[in-house]
């Protein structure tokens, strides 16, 4: 999206930039390989003790595709009922 002059000065948190990203082949296939590894992992580091989970994305700018994947991971984690801190950096305000 950087390389898109309509999208370039927005963000991933945004509807057309976020529609951008996700209309990639490998989006849903990704989004879905990493929510499986979340799946077998959370409950390991419970078991473990281990009250949190860092996870972190990047892509060029960090303002387009990692905050468009973040933000996916994030609304489905939270819909399987975890607790979700969400924080772009590059943004420098809190999503959630």
């Amino acid at each position: 999206p950087h390389y898109v002059e309509e999208l370039k000065k927005h963000t991933g948190r945004e509807k057309a930039v976020a529609n951008y990203v996700r209309a990639d082949e490998g989006f849903d296939k990704f989004v879905t390989k990493l929510e499986d590894l979340l799946h077998f992992l959370l409950p390991r580091y419970r078991d473990e003790g281990k009250s949190y989970l860092t996870i972190a994305f990047g892509c060029t700018g960090g303002r387009h595709r990692s905050v468009a994947v973040a933000e996916a991971i994030a609304g489905r984690s939270a819909v399987d009922g975890m607790a979700v801190n969400l924080y772009h950096r590059e943004l420098a305000s809190k999503a959630r």
